[in-house]
């Protein structure tokens, strides 16, 4: 399987205002298109909280209902879910790259390691051989102190 990132597909929910009723998905205002709740200053001219335009079909026409109306402030999966995977795709971009990157190290790591090993091999046998040496050396010693007491004795 490949680096992939699946996405699932997912319908957007809508945004509620704070009394319940639900934004348009769409909506122009002083001919600017908007598509979810905004800061920008509302018909009332405030600005800071969010708002967005709701559907009023159905509901009895009457001077004092307006069509808009503060957005809840409760948390907006939609915004939180792009987020998410682009960080899921700035994951996976970084661990694909780690991972070139350590495939190409890795022959390098292998080399250096067979040669340490061969060195360490070859010191290991080396040692071996002076030990023996060392061994020969004590036995000609011992030889050569009984020959010179046996000399000793002669004379």
């Amino acid at each position: 399987m490949g680096n992939e990132l699946a996405v699932v597909a997912h319908v957007k929910a809508p945004r509620m205002t704070m009394f319940g009723s639900t934004c348009l998905e769409q909506w122009t205002y002083n001919t600017k298109m908007y598509t979810r709740c905004t800061t920008d200053p509302d018909p009332n001219g405030m600005q800071g909280q969010e708002w967005c335009m709701i559907d009023v079909t159905g509901m009895p026409t009457n001077s004092d209902l307006k069509n808009w109306d503060k957005c809840d402030n409760k948390l907006d999966t939609d915004s939180l879910r792009s987020g998410i995977v682009t960080n899921q795709r700035t994951e996976i971009t970084t661990t694909t790259s780690v991972t070139t990157m350590l495939e190409k190290i890795q022959p390098i790591v292998a080399n250096a390691m067979a040669k340490f090993s061969a060195v360490v091999t070859s010191q290991v046998s080396i040692l071996t051989q002076v030990q023996g040496l060392a061994s020969q050396m004590f036995l000609l010693q011992t030889e050569m102190s009984e020959l010179a007491r046996i000399k000793a004795a002669i004379t």
